[in-house]
């Protein structure tokens, strides 16, 4: 592939281009979020973006977010470098590399099923610059384990990520696991990572993807049917006088102060992400009412 830097950069009007299907669900910064309002400024400021990627056909293959910005500025046009459509999966990847919005899991699981096709076109590449003549001695074209190396996910988080697009693509229990476990791995706030993914898509796999319910009197449980007790007498929390309220919450506090580390995390994480979903669901309401 010929080096991006050096291609010739165009402009192409902003209306007619659309995201690639191939980079449409990965991750991206909220419009809110402060790292996408500090690059917001330095364009602003700087009154230039670097070029978008885009095939012919006008689909973005690398730059959401100033597309998006120069959407939200009310450009008519912005500035793009073509790229073949076989040549997406190599500029996904290099894209990858620069993208500090995403932890190295979500890289790993972002990458896993490109990197091959990312491979196979470097490879193809080569043989076409050979056969036309071009240069004698080319870079050996780097495995795809180098390449994972380069985006600094390891081929042990590389392992993990196939084996869960491996479980993904299951023929009966593949569609219910990527539906239950791909949000947890791409979740902005609260990622999940692959080793912890790879036990729960286990287990689900080892029971055709119904979960397996507890031993009777085990620890386990106990502890979900204690959380569950809480949901019935917590609605009469508006009946409650001001002493019922505190004696309420110095119990809480108490009790939560006994728990392990590990658990007050994953409690916390349980409230912000109950939170979130209650403020995404109020603010659909209030669009559609």
């Amino acid at each position: 592939m010929k080096n991006l830097s050096k291609r010739t950069i165009t402009y192409r009007p902003l209306e007619g281009l659309t995201i690639h299907p191939a980079i449409a669900d990965d991750p991206h910064l909220d419009s809110k979020d402060p790292r996408y309002i500090a690059m917001r400024t330095a364009w602003r400021e700087s009154g230039v973006i670097a070029p978008i990627h885009v095939t012919p056909e006008g689909k973005i293959v690398d730059g959401r977010h100033r597309y998006w910005y120069a959407q939200d500025e009310g450009w008519e046009e912005i500035p793009c470098i073509e790229v073949s459509e076989a040549e997406v999966p190599l500029v996904i990847i290099q894209g990858l590399i620069g993208k500090n919005h995403v932890t190295k899991g979500q890289r790993a699981f972002l990458a896993a099923p490109k990197l091959e096709s990312a491979f196979q076109a470097a490879v193809e590449r080569r043989v076409q610059i050979l056969q036309s003549g071009g240069k004698s001695k080319l870079p050996v074209v780097p495995s795809v384990e180098d390449m994972a190396e380069r985006l600094g996910i390891g081929r042990e988080l590389l392992g993990q990520a196939r084996r869960i697009h491996a479980a993904f693509a299951e023929p009966k229990v593949g569609k219910l696991l990527k539906k239950e476990w791909e949000k947890r791995i791409l979740d902005p706030e609260e990622p999940m990572g692959l080793g912890a993914v790879l036990q729960g898509i286990g287990g689900a796999m080892a029971t055709k993807g119904k979960p397996k319910k507890p031993a009777r009197n085990s620890a386990l449980n106990n502890f979900l049917a204690g959380w569950k007790n809480l949901t019935a007498p917590a609605k009469h929390w508006a009946k409650w006088t001001e002493v019922d309220r505190d004696m309420v919450v110095d119990g809480i506090r108490t009790n939560l102060a006994k728990l392990p580390d590990e658990v007050l995390d994953a409690v916390a994480a349980g409230i912000r992400h109950v939170r979130k979903a209650k403020s995404a669901a109020a603010k659909a309401a209030e669009s559609e009412a």
